[in-house]
Order: structure tokens, then C-alpha cells, then sequence
């Protein structure tokens, strides 16, 4: 069985519940990083949101690319911004961590996901939205097998393409 897109959200969505200092999960188009589409509210902080990027197709495997935001608020003054940078990427770290080391069932057991590039870079950033949020944008390339097979298509095994004249 090929692991898909659906159950590697699940795995975000799974890490961020379990996290003890994150306080809402999001995925999505960035622009809706603070507004919580399901509560129409602003979202808690720290939060984590999967912004999904491309997805490529290999010989067997599928290449899965996500930022992941954690963000944070940060004070109108800035006089807290240190606290929340060193706090997310120490989040981001976590994340991070839990994909590295989770082979086995004991450590949520996402073996079905190889981890194609182990040099994920990691982006700070502070940006104005309703209010001002810093934090830092972990990139991400999980690698799903994938076995190219055609008997569990859902195609009539009768099609043909038509013949040039």
C-alpha cells in the first residue's frame, strides 16, 4: 500500500496534537496562516501549518515537499522576539526530530515514509498580519514508496488508444 498525501497530514496533524508547546494545527495556502478557517477565530500560538508544495513522481517513489510554519507572536515592541525565535526553532527541531528517529512503533512508526533529504533547511521570519508573528519555516521532502502498479487501477483493462492514420 502506498502511503498517502491524506495520512502524512495525519502525521503533522498528530505531532502538533502531541507537542506539548504547540497550541493549533493548520494546513493550507499561507495567506490563511491566522485565521482558523473551521473557527473563523485567530489561531493559538506557537501553531504549526503545513503549507503543501510540490509533489514529484520518481521511478518508486512519490517526493511529498511541505513548509511547515511555526509561528509565534511576537510583542508590538519586539521585546519578547528572541524568546519566540529560539522557542519555534526549537519546535521546528522537534518536528524535525520525530520524522528522523520515528522508524519504529514505538516512536509513532512512520516507516512507510523514507526521508529523502536529510539537510531540510530551515527559514526564520517575522512578518505583520492582524498581529505580528515570527517563528521559522522548516522545509521538508518526505518520500513515500510507490510501486507503479497497474493491476489496482481504476481503468477499464479494454482501453485503447486511438491509432494514428
Amino acid at each position: 500500500m502506498t502511503l498517502n498525501y491524506k495520512q502524512i497530514l495525519t502525521y503533522f496533524s498528530s505531532i502538533a496534537y502531541h507537542h506539548e508547546q504547540i497550541r493549533s494545527f493548520g494546513l493550507g495556502d499561507l495567506t490563511q496562516l491566522t485565521n482558523d478557517v473551521t473557527t473563523k477565530q485567530e489561531r493559538r500560538y506557537p501553531t504549526l501549518y503545513v503549507v503543501p508544495d510540490d509533489t514529484e513522481f520518481n521511478e518508486n517513489h512519490i517526493h511529498y515537499n511541505f513548509n511547515v510554519v511555526i509561528a509565534d507572536q511576537i510583542n508590538e515592541d519586539l521585546s519578547n522576539q528572541r524568546d519566540v525565535m529560539n522557542d519555534t526553532l526549537a519546535i521546528a527541531m522537534d518536528v524535525w526530530t520525530v520524522f528522523w528517529q520515528s522508524y519504529t512503533e514505538q516512536f509513532g512508526d512512520f516507516s512507510d515514509i523514507v526521508v529523502g533529504d536529510w539537510n531540510a533547511s530551515v527559514e526564520p521570519f517575522l512578518e505583520k498580519y492582524q498581529t505580528v508573528l515570527g517563528g521559522w519555516t522548516l522545509r521538508i521532502r518526505l518520500n513515500a514508496p510507490f510501486d507503479y502498479d497497474s493491476c489496482n487501477l481504476p481503468i477499464d483493462y479494454n482501453l485503447n488508444f486511438p491509432q494514428d492514420e
